[in-house]
Formats: C-alpha cells, structure tokens, sequence
C-alpha cells in the first residue's frame, strides 16, 4: 500500500536582495561641467567641446542663460555640457 503524502503548507522564501551594480562598469555620468577661461565665450567652448561654434545654442539653453547673461559671465563660470555631446 502506498502512504497518501500530505503536502506541507509553502513555506516563504526569503527574498533574494537586490543585484548590485558591477563597481568595473563606471556609470557615464549625464553632465560635464568646464570653466570659461579668459577671454572666452560659449562660442570657444562650444567649437572646442561640440566642434561647431554655432552650438553655443546648446550651452545657452543647458545651463537656462540668455545671449544676454552668455555676455556677461565672468571668468571661471561653471558650463554644464551633456557628455554624450562631447567631442
């Protein structure tokens, strides 16, 4: 004769935590940021990182200047460039 098994009631896994990122693979980050030296404008930093000076646009409107406020930024100002733009 064969014993009827019972099954038991499912007892919870415990959950596995979370895959952790591979520290080898370095996030890109989103941004780079670069001073403006003396005597540059948006145009020279735009032909040198973006290679084309007419993409001064691009800085304008990722960093929320006008062409107003682009005249008048001092020397050393932070200008925020996508990375992924970056020649």
């Amino acid at each position: 004769p064969d014993p009827v098994l019972e099954q038991a009631p499912q007892q919870p896994q415990p959950q596995q935590p979370p895959a952790r990122p591979d520290p080898s693979v370095a996030a890109t980050p989103e941004w780079i940021t670069v001073p403006l030296g003396e005597g540059e404008t948006l145009i020279h930093l735009a032909r040198r990182h973006l290679g084309d000076g007419r993409r001064y646009v691009d800085l304008l409107a990722w960093n929320g200047w006008s062409e107003r406020d682009a005249r008048r930024l001092p020397r050393g100002q932070q200008v925020r460039i996508k990375a992924k733009e970056r020649r």
